[in-house]
Formats: structure tokens, C-alpha cells, sequence
């Protein structure tokens, strides 16, 4: 295990030693804190301005590095590209992965 010096201690007279992978560690936890946010936030944005639409309910979302991974079923293909539309006005930047199927009412549970 390697170690790195840190800023010295307050009212020490040594510095810190932390292993070098603590801080890339905490970069990457706060990247996965940052794409579950991001996540939320879609998944919020979508619910409140299609409340009327229960299938947008059972979306799942992933967001990582950019890309916004987009997965469930839907009972029309309509309704698929409603839910791509509203995705492209809430994310401007990232690209869209669109894996949501279109399956009839009677399989939507299976």
C-alpha cells in the first residue's frame, strides 16, 4: 500500500499519511453520488410533468458518464416516443440510450 502526505495537522508537527487510493476512492463515490442524483432529479422531473401516465412510473433510469441509459416497458409505441420527447427537453447534453420496450397491456406485467 503507498502512501501520500497530507496538509499538516493542526497544532501537529507531522504531516498526515493517507493511502494514495483514499482520495480517488472518494472522487469515485462522489461521481456515483453525483449520476444517483442526476438520476432522481430525471426520474422527478418526468413524474411530475407526466403525471397522467402510469407506464412512465416503472422506468428505470442509469446515468453514467454522460449517458443516460433508459430502460422498461410501455404499452405503445406512442407512448415510447412521448418518453424519448420529454428526455430530450430534460437532457440536452448527454446522450440516450433508449432500451424501454413496447409490449401490450396483457404481457405488461410479465
Amino acid at each position: 500500500m503507498t502512501f501520500e502526505l497530507t496538509a499538516l495537522p493542526r497544532g501537529g508537527s507531522r504531516p498526515a499519511m493517507v493511502p494514495a487510493a483514499a482520495a480517488p476512492m472518494a472522487e469515485a463515490r462522489d461521481d456515483i453520488d453525483a449520476c444517483r442524483a442526476r438520476e432522481r432529479s430525471i426520474r422527478r422531473q418526468i413524474q411530475e410533468n407526466c403525471p397522467y401516465i402510469p407506464s412512465f412510473r416503472s422506468i428505470r433510469y442509469e446515468y453514467r458518464d454522460g449517458m443516460l441509459t433508459v430502460r422498461g416497458r410501455v404499452p405503445s409505441y406512442y407512448l415510447k416516443q412521448l418518453l424519448h420527447t420529454y428526455l430530450r427537453n430534460l437532457v440536452h447534453e448527454e446522450q440516450i440510450r433508449d432500451e424501454v420496450e413496447v409490449v401490450s397491456p396483457a404481457r405488461q406485467g410479465a
